[in-house]
Order: structure tokens, then C-alpha cells, then sequence
């Protein structure tokens, strides 16, 4: 069996991992996806980002263009100062 520290996953996966146990690697990911990521525009301060991250208590956001199109990805590490 995998073994995963599961203090170091969020909420919500740590969840689904407890519920399909050991079959819990044998879901598609679209068992666990977050639905509706929170995204910023290239332009977003990084202040702007972190109050973000600490309000919906995530760990990264996606940076789109206008049009949505994924320009990258942001975590928490990145933010650090």
C-alpha cells in the first residue's frame, strides 16, 4: 500500500482518502479536482495573493489571461518573502 503523510494534505483530500480507503488510488481525479480554482490576472499584486490564499485557506492560485487561459500557477512558497 502507499503510505502519504496525511497531515501535509488538505481538508478535502485527506477526506476522500479516508473515505475510499485503500481504493482511494484507483479514483479518477475527478473525485478530488477542485471545480471552481480561484485565478488572478498577471497583474495581481502578490499582497493581493496571499490575502486571497488566507481567505479561502488554499495553497495556490492559477494566474489566467482574459480569456482564462492557464498562464501558470502560484503557491504559497512562491509568495514567501
Amino acid at each position: 500500500a502507499r503510505q502519504l503523510d496525511k497531515k501535509a494534505l488538505a481538508p478535502d483530500l485527506r477526506r476522500a482518502m479516508e473515505k475510499w480507503r485503500e481504493r482511494f488510488f484507483d479514483r479518477p481525479v475527478s473525485d478530488i479536482m477542485t471545480t471552481a480554482p480561484k485565478m488572478v490576472s498577471p497583474t495581481t499584486k502578490i499582497s493581493e495573493i496571499q490575502k486571497i490564499m488566507s481567505k479561502y485557506k488554499i495553497h495556490s492560485v492559477l494566474v489566467v489571461d482574459d480569456e482564462k487561459h492557464l498562464l501558470g500557477i502560484v503557491d504559497h512558497y512562491r509568495c514567501m518573502v
